[in-house]
């Protein structure tokens, strides 16, 4: 009968169809007829025929090209037989020849044996004294050190270079303990990078103090500890280090070196997960080829075990964990048939070197590769043809096209030579959005080619698996081989359980489990951990105010602040905490410090605990000028001068005068047109400036969230309604939870905030 296992039924297999047979619910039988298998509904009564679908169902096709390969292996096996039959005839021949030779010399070839038995015996006799005979080497070589004795030397040196001869506890935790992982590192004077963003910034003040590698730096540890011994200076406003970023090379975090002395000097590191690039700086140029990094884990990271030469008996108890060989070592991605249960690949995401080119796009009808308007950058089409080895498998496809009538762009099949098969017309059901579209891959597909439109749309194209299942060619060829599982190391069971649970449990937000590297891949319905601040004060212009759009008697539209609407309000209401809005519609940052706004958020009446600051947009209406960081003056802000840098930083150093301990959240604009014209890379260079100061990008995390979905169907002359601020709260709320999740040790002392109090 089929199995029940834990919270699955694991149907029976019961061989080829017999009618005269009764069958259990979940039986797999195979119709000889046809070829085809199918499972049964339920019980299944003596007589009844394999096509009654009230009690049988089609479970898998018959497969002529199985077929036709059982045929060719006949049509083989045939002329195998013949040609081994003349061997035989010929080898015959040859054997009696041979044998005439061999008794015509059989007393000269019995001497020369004679002669080098004696030899042999010699060298064996010789194996307990190595004076006697330079063989005693040799033989010795043979045997490893548990006392097996190979065939040959050659063949236990072998055995060691493929990692079988390799012998338990040869490999302890202390070895495997400061692998040296140092890269290469190309040095630039006069650079360095900023801890808080990853950027790479110049150092002016004195020539040859500070040197960057200003190339990222491949650097695949991410999830591990790692040593780094570099060089930095001990002074407070020294913001250089080690950046960490993902593979598209966004800035996942940072971290200083050891801050006790301006030499060089150890410290221990957690390298984020994601990572896949590095940059770093190191103060000084005596230092620089002292510069080194190491891992110090109990771990063995994706990538570092040779195949074969690492296997479970080998290593020392700890070692190697199970958890990590399960959860990172081995992902869904890579594994074969049968290995994973079917519901757990179901919207598995296809990897695909997505590269656009403007001002073309590709026919549906056809296949053809077109050009558009040059120098519009309206469409954009992959001109290479993307393989896509995935014929008749359910799919689900991001992407954008025109609403047109007229639109014949889309996305086009093709076969192995490359020969259109059929196109897709994408779901779009208004323009300028994202839109998603199920299909089914055209049997016989092996590439694709796709079109974009909107340039601020085309790099979110993707396309994900919708199958049950995980078929051939999912799964890059050798990628799971039996030698890589060697005894036991790694079991089905263990992975089965282990990505169950990544691809199901939910994630438990209270204590951080399972945290993304991502901030807002999945959004809150609460306000998280913003609630543990009990004053908030909300900085920003109309987009803070709760601005609604609304038209006028004459037709024209204007706006209203309303702020019970805001999304600093709903907050508010959900935390029962305190919300000010020093916000309004056309606010800037030197508007802002000339207001009554200002006075009151100055006062020292009205100290928060926290801040948000979001401006910038009305800057850019206006042109406003963006300055430089110099424009700072770290020791006295009446003298920075009017510009956006300036007067951003002239609010911060005026709340961190009245409330050192505040904690700053500062937000980008998730507008295309700001991020352009260079406000928003001030806002994160800002961020990297002061201490307590906390980068929200909702232009690299949350742009495609702001400009298509169901928020942007809440906008209205460039502003929101009800339930486009209410999302906009958990947009806000979900990101800052992230960051205080993320580090949590800047964040355990809130409570002291506004007090001398401290622990730490």
């Amino acid at each position: 009968m089929s199995k029940f296992i834990g919270r699955r039924i694991v149907p029976k297999h019961d061989g080829v169809w017999d009618i005269s047979k009764e069958y259990e619910e979940l039986s797999i039988v195979l119709d000889k007829s046809s070829g085809e298998s199918y499972i049964s509904r339920k019980p299944v009564p003596a007589g009844t025929a394999i096509s009654d679908q009230s009690y049988w169902m089609q479970y898998s096709l018959y497969s002529a090209q199985i077929a036709e390969a059982i045929r060719e292996m006949k049509e083989t096996e045939a002329h195998l037989t013949e040609y081994v039959d003349k061997a035989e005839c010929n080898m015959n021949t040859r054997v009696a020849s041979a044998e005439s030779l061999t008794n015509s010399n059989k007393a000269e070839l019995n001497s020369r044996m004679d002669t080098m038995d004696k030899r042999l015996d010699a060298n064996v006799s010789a194996s307990t004294d190595k004076d006697k005979d330079y063989a005693a080497e040799v033989v010795d070589a043979r045997v490893d050190e548990e006392g097996q004795t190979y065939k040959s030397m050659g063949s236990h040196v072998r055995a060691i270079g493929s990692g079988k001869g390799i012998l338990k506890d040869a490999l302890n935790g202390s070895r495997l303990s400061f692998l040296n992982i140092t890269p290469e590192l190309n040095w630039t004077a006069d650079k360095y990078i900023p801890r808080k963003y990853g950027g790479v910034e110049t150092f002016s003040q004195t020539p040859n103090v500070y040197f960057a590698t200003v190339e990222y730096i491949s650097f695949p540890y991410g999830g591990c500890w790692i040593q780094v011994c570099s060089a930095m200076s001990k002074v407070e406003s020294d913001k250089s280090g080690i950046a960490f970023y993902d593979a598209d090379k966004k800035f996942i975090a940072g971290s200083d070196y050891n801050r006790e002395t301006n030499k060089l000097a150890l410290r221990r590191i957690f390298c984020p997960e994601g990572t896949a690039y590095m940059r770093m700086t190191c103060m000084g140029q005596e230092n620089l080829d002292g510069v080194g990094l190491w891992l110090d884990d109990c771990s063995v990271s994706v990538g570092q075990i040779v195949d074969q030469a690492v296997t479970h008996e080998k290593l020392a108890q700890k070692c190697v964990k199970t958890d990590n060989l399960a959860d990172e070592s081995i992902t869904p991605e890579k594994l074969s048939d049968g290995a994973v249960l079917a519901k757990n690949a179901a919207f598995l995401e296809i990897p695909l070197d997505i590269v656009l080119t403007p001002d073309l796009y590709i026919s549906r009808s056809n296949g053809s590769l077109r050009t558009y308007t040059p120098g519009t950058n309206t469409y954009f089409a992959t001109e290479d043809y993307l393989p896509f080895p995935y014929g008749g498998s359910r799919c689900l496809l991001r992407a954008s096209m025109s609403t047109a009538p007229n639109d014949v762009s889309g996305l086009a099949f093709y076969d192995a030579d490359k020969k259109y098969l059929s196109g897709l017309k994408y779901a779009q059901e208004k323009g300028g959005v994202l839109c998603y579209t199920e299909f089914v891959c055209p049997k016989g597909t092996e590439y694709i080619r796709l079109t974009m439109y909107k340039e601020n749309l085309k790099d979110f194209a993707k396309i994900w698996f919708q199958d049950t299942v995980v078929s051939t060619g999912k799964v890059q060829d050798g990628a799971i081989t039996t030698p890589k599982i060697a005894d036991g190391a790694v079991t089905k069971g263990k992975l089965e359980v282990s990505i169950q649970k990544r691809l199901t449990a939910e994630v438990n937000d209270l204590l951080g489990f399972n945290l993304s590297d991502t901030p807002l891949e999945r959004i809150r319905n609460d306000a998280g951990l913003m609630a543990i601040f009990r004053h908030v004060g909300c900085i920003g212009d109309s987009l803070a105010s709760g601005e609604a759009v609304y038209k006028k008697a004459d037709g024209s539209t204007s706006g209203k602040d309303l702020f019970e609407y805001s999304w600093g309000q709903y907050l508010a209401r959900m935390t029962g905490n305190t919300y000010y809005n020093w916000s309004r519609g056309g606010l800037r940052c030197d508007t802002f410090l000339s207001s009554s706004m200002a006075v009151e958020c100055f006062d020292g009446e009205h100290k928060c605990e926290a801040y948000v600051i979001g401006l910038g947009q009305n800057e850019n209406n206006k042109k406003y000028t963006i300055g430089t960081a110099a424009d700072i003056d770290m020791n006295d802000y009446t003298q920075n001068p009017d510009t956006y840098y300036g007067n951003y930083g002239r609010i911060i150093q005026k709340i961190q005068q009245l409330q050192p301990k505040a904690k700053i959240f500062v937000l980008t604009d998730p507008l295309k047109a700001v991020e352009t014209a260079g406000y928003n890379a001030a806002v994160r260079e800002i961020a990297g400036i002061f201490q307590n100061v906390y980068l929200v990008d909702l232009f690299t995390y949350g742009t495609t969230l702001y400009s298509s979905g169901f928020l942007y169907q809440q906008k209205r002359g460039g502003h929101f309604n009800a339930v486009g601020y209410f999302i906009c709260a958990m947009i806000i709320a979900t990101y800052i939870d992230w960051i205080i999740k993320k580090n949590p040790t800047e964040f355990r002392e809130v409570e002291f905030i506004g007090l001398d109090n401290k622990f730490y």
